[in-house]
């Protein structure tokens, strides 16, 4: 393959021509603020790139959240930035062949699918965020793995959004910590591409929109340093997230004197005792994050002493931290009544055989739990090992509705926010002896009929764990 003469019809930025296009780089991750252009300059690395591949057969990727959108955006982009070293660009099935006979494929998640066991040299994520984690975990990750060709390159990269949970920051600070990745943050303070009084009058304009629209001031601020400076503070801070469902409660106990350090708790706790009983509260993640609160009941008002969580572990792990803490009972949420994978046993009874006294949770509306948190969050003490815990609980945030412009309940997702939160409802929910029941123990003597899989004693009663429990004790 010769040498491939020409230039490219492009302009870099200034600031993205140093982070992007000069530096050196294999792994690059990029948070920038609205109108930067930074899905522009993706298209020209990626056309620099593939054109500099002399091997003939090169694979590359464009991935965006909607295909449509891609492909009528990104196909375009290709045309205007390398029009002249096109082959042939196939909007319809979003490829592009170069005249070094290297390929690139763009669209949305489900282009990724069709690669699946594959090989790329290179992949771009726009808006990654939006992307969903498994298309990059379970597809993207592998074909970039290749010991003939060498490792491709990867470069994601997003527009800073509150609508996302901030999952984007959270990325950001992820591969922050992995020397292998290049992060690179950049506000509208920082690109260049406004002067001050545009982004004061940008400014302006948009708290005013924001605010037309029912939002509070504090809440169109969050908005636009998040979006337009990619100021972060409002999440790396303790104080809770814009939207917060407890935020009056986390408010209400930062500000009092209910948040102490172990060693000072005989001191200000009225007769507490870190020998007495402690329960460990568990929300149970499937395969994902699994989360649990520590708490022991006091004279006036329980006591939360730990937090935990972790994720991608086997019950194992959670049985060997609570036996290392000596903690012998536990709480679970009613979906323990589940098979466990490949036994016979619920995952409730998976406790008691590790050798846990086990109570379990009735199925409880979403808003008597969320009631009972804020009730239990108003008057319990917190030990320093749960702060983590605490500061986690002020980011689980109502959603906000583009269309109604009110603020929704979050849904249903596992991440470690959403487990945190849920494993401190049902916190509340036991301390408050809210249709709570004690497993009874399991004998020596039963035997599993794996067919019909129930319980059997030796009298051959059905013991029907999971469907009709038995209060004991």
């Amino acid at each position: 393959m010769g040498v491939i003469t020409g230039k490219l019809n492009y302009t870099a930025r200034p600031i993205l021509k140093k982070v992007m296009h000069e530096s050196k780089w294999n792994k690059l991750f990029i948070i920038a603020h609205r109108r930067m252009g930074k899905t522009y300059s993706l298209v020209a690395e990626m056309a620099k790139r593939v054109l500099d591949d002399n091997r003939g057969d090169g694979q590359y990727l464009f991935l965006s959240p909607e295909k449509a959108q891609t492909i009528r955006n990104i196909g375009g982009y290709f045309n205007t930035i390398a029009g002249p070293f096109i082959r042939k660009n196939d909007k319809t099935a979003g490829e592009i062949v170069m005249i070094n006979g290297s390929k690139i494929f763009y669209g949305g998640a489900r282009t990724a699918e069709s690669l699946r066991g594959s090989y790329l040299d290179g992949v771009v994520v726009d808006e990654a965020s939006q992307v969903p984690d498994e298309v990059f975990n379970e597809i993207i990750f592998y074909a970039l793995k290749n010991d003939q060709r060498g490792d491709g390159w990867v470069a994601m990269a997003g527009t800073a959004r509150v609508d996302d949970d901030y999952k984007l920051y959270r990325m950001y600070q992820t591969f922050k910590k992995d020397p292998e990745w290049t992060c690179i943050k950049l506000g509208a303070m920082e690109s260049g591409v406004f002067s001050p009084e545009q982004i004061r009058q940008y400014k302006k304009e948009n708290l005013q929109n924001f605010i037309s629209r029912g939002q509070s001031e504090r809440e169109a601020e969050i908005k636009f340093n998040v979006e337009f400076l990619c100021d972060f503070s409002c999440v790396e801070e303790e104080k809770p997230v814009l939207g917060a469902i407890f935020e009056k409660e986390l408010t209400t106990l930062y500000n009092s004197k209910r948040m102490i350090k172990a060693k000072d708790a005989e001191k200000i706790i009225p007769k507490y005792s870190a020998s007495r009983e402690r329960y460990a509260c568990f929300d149970l993640g499937d395969e994902n994050y699994t989360a649990f609160w520590v708490v022991q009941e006091g004279n006036d008002r329980a006591i939360v002493t730990d937090c935990y969580w972790n994720h991608h572990k086997p019950l194992t792990h959670y049985w060997d931290t609570l036996k290392g803490m000596g903690i012998t009972k536990v709480v679970l949420p009613h979906d323990a009544s589940r098979k466990e994978k490949e036994s016979y046993l619920t995952i409730a009874q998976l406790f008691q055989r590790a050798g846990f006294e086990v109570f379990q949770l009735k199925r409880t509306a979403k808003l008597v739990q969320l009631d009972l948190a804020r009730k239990f969050m108003e008057n319990c003490w917190v030990l320093d090992a749960a702060f983590p815990g605490v500061i986690r609980l002020g980011k689980y945030a109502y959603r906000y509705n583009k269309i109604t412009h009110e603020y929704d309940l979050p849904p249903q997702k596992r991440d470690e926010v959403s487990d945190v939160a849920d494993a401190f409802m049902y916190t509340a929910q036991f301390i408050a002896k809210r249709d709570v029941k004690k497993l009874i123990a399991l004998r020596n003597e039963e035997r599993y009929n794996d067919k019909r899989n129930r319980v059997y004693d030796t009298c051959g009663s059905d013991l029907l764990f999971g469907l009709n429990k038995r209060i004991g004790g």
